[in-house]
């Protein structure tokens, strides 16, 4: 039987599959790298803190533990942002506490002229008797 392709498609078959292979592999590792860089993993670009409160705040003032809200320091290159439960407990806790405040304002004061009720001149009036004894 006569041989269809020449001896040397052989050659360039083999080639052709090692080179494909090898290029496949090529783009793997570009791939690879490139989902690893800086430009991808946003390295040393400075985020907004979900949360607008001061560390010194925390820490300083409330003596609150960094590890508390940013819990892969001790493991991690860097600090990370604490989780979204943390935030929403954290906004919550904030909500209740402007809405409390805002209720004891409107306890003390007249709703139509903003002028401070009875209650809340007995009370003055206790405190400054307490006071001046």
């Amino acid at each position: 039987m006569a041989q269809i392709f020449h001896r040397s498609a052989n050659t360039l078959s083999r080639a052709t599959i090692f080179g494909a292979v090898f290029v496949i592999a090529a783009l793997g590792l570009v791939a690879y790298e490139v989902q690893g860089s800086p430009y991808i993993t946003y390295a040393g670009v400075r985020r907004t803190q979900p949360v607008p409160f001061s560390h010194q705040h925390h820490v300083a003032g409330l003596g609150i533990d960094c590890r508390y809200c940013h819990t892969s320091v001790e493991t991690s290159s860097f600090a990370g942002i604490p989780p979204t439960t943390l935030a929403d407990l954290l906004a919550t806790a904030l909500h209740n506490a402007f809405v409390f405040q805002k209720m004891q304002q409107q306890s003390i004061t007249d709703g139509l002229t903003g002028l401070y009720n009875h209650r809340h001149f007995r009370e003055r009036l206790s405190l400054e008797m307490e006071r001046s004894n």
